[in-house]
């Protein structure tokens, strides 16, 4: 089983679907967190909230003696993270391959889907920008 992302506002007044589990961004990170280090923007992991994954393990990590995750929310401020997004949507736009996204044969499905996903975060980071909330990517389990 794998981990599941969700982007939320503080207030929880989000979009009709920000319980939408971004699958591509999420199945993709390592190499998006790469691409923006090369960019010099914030990694998208440095937006992860890990907070109900600490609540819902709390006994394993503590049986397995694992640091657990902060089981307080963790918000951000949506700015920086919208920088990221464009960031990453504009030189994806420009050349998708910078991704270095090696799938065994073409995939186009998962370069449109990503694409999509990035910019549902983009109109979301604005939303939030504009009503003044913070932000999250939660991770789920």
């Amino acid at each position: 089983m794998g981990n599941a992302i969700w982007i939320q506002t503080q207030d929880k007044q989000d979009a009709p679907d920000s319980d939408r589990d971004l699958i591509y961004i999420n199945d993709l990170s390592d190499l998006l967190d790469m691409l923006c280090e090369k960019m010099g923007v914030t990694e998208i992991v440095d937006f992860h909230d890990y907070s109900e994954m600490a609540k819902e393990f709390e006994e394993e990590f503590k049986e397995a003696g694992i640091n657990e995750p902060d089981p307080e929310a963790q918000w951000y401020d949506p700015e920086p993270a919208l920088t990221t997004f464009n960031a990453l949507i504009s030189a994806l736009e420009k050349d998708f391959s910078q991704l270095e996204y090696t799938p065994e044969g073409t995939d186009d499905q998962t370069e449109n889907e990503l694409m999509d996903e990035l910019r549902y975060c983009q109109t979301f980071l604005q939303n939030a920008i504009a009503v003044g909330q913070k932000f999250r990517l939660l991770i789920l389990m």
